[in-house]
């Protein structure tokens, strides 16, 4: 039975992660912060366990910086996909509304004026997911560079079973994502499963902050 990993890595710090701002798919860049953190991360994912076969990131400027620094290390080229973009917050974007907000927006718990419907922020994200197995056949290990929100909203899709899960995968309640932090996912013929959430041994105590 196959079985394939995909890890899910949300991308380094940018200065409105820091301040509180909702940037969705506005094209904020990475900090000084948030680039140290990618550097971080991709020596993480060159010693990973399992060599990474493919590498797709979001298109949207903070993670292709993070991908773009994960591929140099890992020598492996970046497949653009927009289905992995952080949900577009509409008129809040570029507002600061604090970190409670942040998350309830990101993880698609509310609909913010102008901005992308949940039920489309989910379908969007469960189709990206479910379709690396298909586009990626003989891959065994996946690195997926994307965004707080998507991040929030796997285990969300797992817990309501939308997305089928394993028998024993317990509920998920992830309150935050750590920046460059990874989320290791598994999928065989029994469904999928979270292996860990916000894994993040490779940043040291500057670059590990719990920031959103």
């Amino acid at each position: 039975m196959h079985r394939l990993h995909v890890l899910l890595v949300r991308h380094g710090q940018t200065d409105s992660n820091a301040t509180g701002v909702l940037q969705g798919h506005s094209p904020t860049p990475l900090n000084s912060l948030g680039r140290a953190q990618a550097k971080q991360v991709a020596r993480r994912l060159k010693a990973w366990n399992s060599p990474i076969d493919v590498l797709v990131s979001s298109d949207l400027k903070r993670a292709a910086q993070t991908a773009d620094v994960i591929s140099s290390e890992l020598k492996l080229p970046i497949r653009f996909d927009p289905r992995w973009r952080e949900l577009s917050f509409g008129e809040l974007e570029g507002k600061a509304v604090g970190e409670k907000e942040i998350w309830r927006n990101a993880g698609g718990e509310v609909e913010a004026p102008g901005g992308e419907k949940a039920i489309d922020f989910q379908a969007r994200i469960l189709d990206a997911l479910t379709d690396l197995r298909d586009r990626f056949l003989d891959a065994n290990t996946i690195c997926v560079v994307t965004h707080g929100g998507p991040c929030r909203l796997v285990p969300r899709l797992l817990n309501a079973g939308t997305l089928p899960r394993v028998a024993d995968q317990v509920d998920l309640n992830v309150p935050t994502i750590i920046n460059c932090s990874i989320m290791h996912l598994t999928h065989d013929d029994d469904g999928w499963r979270v292996m860990c959430v916000n894994e993040a041994s490779h940043l040291d105590i500057r670059t590990a902050k719990d920031e959103w």
